[in-house]
């Protein structure tokens, strides 16, 4: 399982003895890489070499006091002109290079990371803040801070520091090092550093991206929620944007992550670390042998969106439906529809089909095989029909990235509503001005089932 949630949060640092070597590092990290070029034997064209043939996010750092000045500061110019992302310049040793790098910087779109350590002790309050506003006083885009934490008191007052101070990056060192950079995420840090070969780590305490990733999944901080969707792929997901909104609403420290997984069983090992998850393609319905019980509405649709605990017993729901009726009341009153039509006979249509069957709604299924049309048709109490005649319907629900194989856009009319479960590219987005037919997009359907799944999780606690 891969936590999507960190994709360019979390740093593989690293150092290699050769160009070859160091484009085999940068072929296999996940997202986001340092390349501490003081660490290894790299030639100075190499710079650019690797920012070329690389498509990941690249720090580039060459800490002071391995090479002279004018070689350091040539090395930072070649990664400003090949626009590495970011450079990290250590305030003490390397601060006086700022200036000569300036112009460089003025015409590229790397930024600059300024940085503090400390491989002694983690500063009191007072001087933290002291060094913020020394480094404050420079041009750096972002400032991050790394002190040996000798204690979680020193974990503690790292935390209460970036907190405080925007843009700026807290992070231990030592045996509290995994703790200070899962909390820095966690409180709105940009990004986090870990070894991408614990043999070569750069930093006392840092393991490597998939001892992280397992450390950062058993980690509890205190959240009064610990949510997540599952899928694959789920990098596009939108959930965790809405629950945040939901979280803000209810003033609830909550935590919400995408989570893919390669198999439905892994949701065996992950599900002992998060109080409920939304379901997504494909493991809506092999979810279910994973479940105590299914909610009488999932066990008709024949499918899960949503899985929470009560009295620890792992429940399936299946608030697509909901999601549905409440997106269209939104437009137009159930009694204002005349009959309604389903594009579609997959998991979304089975979804809208139970839905209409519980509103009492005259419903038609259209699918390029009609013997999957009929099927659903029959199990809801609708029928089947094999070409789409829509003037007949004033309430359309789309679920298929394709509708206008199965119906025709010259028969759109201004009268009719259209739910549309494709997004964020609806096909009859364009149409809807010309035409001037009500269209119901899919982020409300998405909106409204995640409001009642929420309120599931938080009424389950």
């Amino acid at each position: 399982m891969i936590n999507r949630s960190l994709n360019g949060r979390v740093c593989e640092s690293f150092y290699a003895k050769d160009i070859i070597l160091a484009l085999q590092v940068l072929a296999k990290v996940s997202s986001l890489a340092e390349l501490r070029f003081d660490l290894s034997h790299l030639r100075l064209e190499d710079i650019a070499i690797l920012k070329k043939e690389s498509n990941k996010k690249l720090i580039f750092t060459c800490r002071g006091g391995v090479f002279k000045d004018d070689k350091n500061e040539e090395a930072y110019l070649n990664a400003i002109e090949s626009a590495y992302d970011y450079i990290d310049i250590d305030l003490e040793k390397d601060g006086h290079l700022l200036p000569s790098l300036l112009q460089a910087l003025s015409h590229s779109s790397t930024q600059v990371i300024l940085s503090y350590h400390n491989y002694k002790e983690t500063p009191s309050s007072t001087e933290l803040e002291q060094i913020i506003q020394k480094l404050s006083s420079s041009q750096a885009d972002l400032i991050k801070i790394a002190t040996m934490a000798l204690s979680i008191e020193d974990v503690n007052r790292l935390m209460v520091c970036q907190l405080k101070n925007k843009n700026t990056i807290c992070l231990g060192m030592g045996a509290h090092a995994t703790e200070s950079r899962i909390r820095s995420l966690k409180n709105g840090g940009f990004f986090t550093f870990v070894a991408y070969d614990v043999s070569k780590s750069t930093a006392q305490g840092q393991i490597d991206y998939k001892g992280f990733q397992k450390a950062y999944l058993e980690y509890r901080g205190g959240e009064d929620l610990k949510l997540a969707v599952i899928g694959n792929p789920i990098s596009h997901s939108k959930s965790p944007e809405l629950f945040e909104k939901f979280y803000q609403q209810d003033d609830i420290e909550g935590l919400y992550e995408k989570i893919e997984l390669r198999n439905i069983a892994e949701f065996k090992s992950l599900k002992t670390h998060y109080d409920g998850f939304n379901v997504t393609s494909p493991f809506k319905q092999s979810i279910i042998s994973y479940l105590d019980h299914l909610s009488p509405a999932a066990n008709t649709i024949g499918a899960v969106n949503t899985v929470y605990q009560k009295d620890g017993q792992w429940i399936g729901e299946n608030t697509d439906y909901l999601g549905i009726s409440q997106s269209i009341e939104q437009a137009l009153e159930f009694s204002q529809i005349n009959a309604c039509i389903i594009l579609g006979a997959g998991g979304a249509a089975r979804a809208a089909a139970f839905s209409m069957q519980k509103k009492g709604i005259k419903t038609s299924i259209c699918n390029r095989t009609f013997a999957k049309a009929n099927e659903l048709a029959m199990e809801f109490s609708h029928q089947a029909i094999e070409e789409a005649d829509i003037s007949n319907f004033n309430l359309i629900i789309n679920t298929i990235p394709e509708p206008f194989k199965l119906i025709h856009i010259q028969n759109l009319q201004s009268h009719h509503y259209i739910l549309d479960a494709i997004y964020p590219q609806s096909p009859f987005e364009t149409l809807k001005n010309s035409i001037g037919f009500n269209l119901i997009r899919g982020e409300n359907w998405l909106k409204e089932q995640a409001k009642a799944s929420y309120l599931l999780f938080k009424n389950s606690q």
